[in-house]
């Protein structure tokens, strides 16, 4: 899964034997309905993440949310 679908394009291009699907993981409704139209699922790797650019010793509970 992946915001940048362009991305994705490329990595099928690259590896045509995998699956792609584009998602925006803030989207808690819409990734879970698309999760769930993909199961059983054999192997999931979970690597979302985002850079706020924000200094450890200024960073604020939202923007930890936002990370995890």
């Amino acid at each position: 899964m992946d915001r940048d679908e362009s991305a994705l394009d490329e990595l099928k291009t690259k590896l045509p034997k995998i699956n792609t699907i584009h998602a925006d993981l803030t989207d808690w409704n819409a990734t879970k309905a698309t999760v769930m139209a993909l199961s059983p699922l054999d192997h999931l790797v979970n690597n979302a993440g985002i850079f706020e650019g924000t200094s450890i010793l200024e960073i604020t509970q939202e923007v930890i949310d936002k990370l995890v």
